[in-house]
């Protein structure tokens, strides 16, 4: 009983989707789409020079990371695994060799 209620609703459903009718849309909606997209739009020079201003920015801003970067002393450098072994007081003779390979 169950199943044959649940077929007849279904069978309903799929009735509401013969009884549709097709949408016909605007044929002069595509022609409307091209003529914008082919439609040059110029650059204003403030934008041109906003563009500048950031490129020059980043690659400035990169130039000094890397130049500081390179000048860091390696021996001041603390490790990952020191940073941490501090925080958590370990102990720091144990090298992560030993722990890798016990």
């Amino acid at each position: 009983m169950e199943r044959k209620q649940i077929q007849n609703e279904v069978d309903k459903t799929l009735e509401v989707f013969d009884q549709l009718q097709r949408v016909e849309g605007n044929p002069y909606l595509m022609t409307r789409i091209k003529a914008r997209l082919e439609k040059e739009q110029p650059v204003s020079r403030t934008v041109l020079a906003l563009r500048w201003v950031a490129l020059v920015t980043l690659i400035a801003i990169n130039s000094l990371t890397i130049f500081y970067w390179l000048q860091q002393d390696e021996s001041s450098a603390t490790t990952g695994y020191e940073i941490v072994a501090s925080t958590y007081q370990l102990d720091q003779s144990v090298s992560l060799d030993d722990l890798l390979n016990p």
